[in-house]
């Protein structure tokens, strides 16, 4: 059983390197990375990556339209992934942490070995996690520094595919067209708020990348809201949303709950 991971960054630079290195010690055997025109060193990270010696199993390549079609840009790397032996495909964001919670120690990997053919794709819930004022500032690791999540679900899971001609994986990864995802053991940390400068650059990106589509309105709202936000009222406006929001919400109920930190890395990323 092959499992291989396919993503799409942006400057991501603070996160990628853990999230790959969680990728690969939940057993997925290859990783396709599209970067999108990273200028935070993102892009030269992932070549330098690629290209070592020991490291054959991470393939890079370079996007270079601005406009964030994610359904077919994920899809066609699905298809990538396929065609080069993959059996399962996790499609994943740079700011996710995925496991396996079927057992102590248990990989994703090994949760996919058991399954029947008949099972073609799998729901694994997701939990949004916040900073808090009692965060250790010298962790670099975003998956060890920031520990407190929502003890809710997100309203969307994200999916994993089996390998099938033409699947077509929806915007945001939250399922694949008609298929009915299955639940599962799957789960997945999510890390999209790190700090105020990583915020306000994600919001200048994600407000460029959904404006340079013709997607409908809906499709990325809260980016394209944000953008205005700080075209209008500057990068200090995008900060206060940041630490007034996001750190230590005020809105949300959160619980100390730290991602398992896997043991079995294969690789160092």
């Amino acid at each position: 059983m092959s499992l291989w991971a396919v993503t799409m960054v942006k400057d991501e630079l603070d996160i990628l390197p853990f999230t790959l290195q969680n990728l690969y010690a939940q057993g997925v055997d290859g990783i396709i990375v599209a970067d999108n025109m990273s200028t935070d060193g993102t892009w030269e990270w992932l070549k330098a990556l690629a290209g070592a010696p020991e490291q054959d199993s991470l393939i890079v390549v370079r996007d270079e339209e601005v406009g964030y079609y994610q359904s077919r840009k994920m899809s066609a790397l699905a298809q990538q992934a396929f065609n080069l032996g993959a059996e399962w495909v996790i499609p994943f964001d740079a700011d996710e942490y995925w496991y396996s919670v079927a057992g102590p120690d248990h990989t994703i990997g090994e949760t996919l070995a058991v399954l029947g053919p008949h099972v073609t794709c799998l729901a694994a819930l997701l939990f949004n996690y916040f900073p808090m004022e009692g965060d250790n500032p010298l962790e670099v690791n975003p998956f060890r520094r920031i520990t407190h999540r929502d003890p809710q679900p997100a309203r969307l899971p994200k999916v994993v595919v089996r390998k099938a001609a033409g699947a077509v994986i929806e915007q945001g990864n939250h399922g694949v067209v008609g298929a009915r995802p299955a639940p599962s053991p799957i789960r997945v940390g999510h890390f999209p708020w790190r700090s105020p400068r990583q915020f306000e650059r994600k919001v200048r990106n994600g407000a460029a990348a959904y404006r340079a589509t013709d997607l409908p309105p809906e499709a990325g709202a809260h980016w394209r809201a944000y953008g205005d936000i700080l075209e209008a009222q500057g990068p200090d406006a995008i900060h206060e949303i940041f630490n007034t929001w996001f750190r230590s919400p005020p809105d949300v109920e959160v619980v100390r709950h730290p991602v398992p930190i896997h043991r079995l890395a294969r690789h160092s990323a």
